[in-house]
């Protein structure tokens, strides 16, 4: 059985792509990872080179909006944003709008590398902290997520 991931994030354009591309490396197989936003912009290239710099081509991701992917099913659907960032229409607060066809929300807030306000070197060295902080998470959560599948599975 796989394991549909959705990752939301506002703009679509760094962090969820980042966390698309690592599932889906990291996963095996396992997992279909995806990603969207409630605005999506173009996908950042630092994103794409910080992916690569693991080996991961993502030179073809594009983003796209959270209604693009309203009639699936998914088993999860994570927000990355940062959870201070008012802008964001799919935030972790009581008023965060329902996604249709999944079964658990998750909220990992990760600081916002496409906003910040630094020189293109801090830049990259943000990116790639982030990077890592997802690729860190995804590598304990696939191990638990996985054991709890089969354990349904067996039921």
């Amino acid at each position: 059985m796989t394991i549909q991931v959705l990752f939301i994030c506002c703009d679509n354009a760094a962090r969820s792509q980042m966390a698309e591309h690592l599932l889906n490396q990291f996963g095996h197989g396992q997992f279909i990872a995806r990603s969207a936003g409630t605005n999506p912009q173009p996908v950042d290239p630092m994103a794409i080179e910080t992916l690569k710099e693991m080996h991961i081509d993502a030179s073809t991701a594009q983003s796209h909006h959270i209604i693009e992917y309203a009639s699936e099913h998914f088993d999860y659907v994570i927000n990355v944003c940062d959870q201070t960032r008012s802008t964001c229409d799919f935030s972790c607060s009581d008023s965060c709008p329902s996604f249709p066809g999944y079964d658990k929300r998750i909220c990992w807030s990760f600081q916002d590398v496409l906003h910040a306000k630094v020189s293109d070197e801090e830049k990259g060295r943000e990116f790639r902290r982030v990077r890592n902080e997802i690729a860190n998470r995804l590598r304990i959560w696939i191990p638990a997520i996985e054991k709890h599948h089969s354990r349904e599975l067996s039921n």
